[in-house]
């Protein structure tokens, strides 16, 4: 009966064990896994900054003043009019101070 329970005990540590290797392997796979990802996450962050940079300077800044007059109505500092209203004395308001 002793000799029963002894290798019954030894079949359960032999299969713990390959189990725990089994676990082993599939931990050194997804550790595998996340480091790859996370090489093409830094290589998608390089890219995303690079192509930023790039989009930045490939803006035609004249076609977008072009756009923003024709579409928006901008207008530059140089196209504004002023006109100066001359009014008589009768139109003044003057305050007095009672203090």
């Amino acid at each position: 009966m002793r000799t029963a329970l002894m290798a019954a005990l030894a079949i359960a540590a032999a299969v713990m064990l390959v189990l725990s290797l089994f676990v082993r392997v599939e931990l050194t796979e997804i550790n595998d896994k996340n480091v790859e990802l996370s090489r093409q996450a830094q290589s998608l962050h390089e890219e995303n900054r690079r192509l930023r940079i790039e989009y930045e300077f490939s803006q035609d800044l004249d076609a977008l003043e072009k756009d923003a007059k024709s579409r928006l109505g901008m207008q530059s500092e140089l196209q504004r009019r002023t006109e100066t209203i001359d009014t008589s004395p009768e139109d003044r308001a003057y305050i007095a101070d009672n203090g």
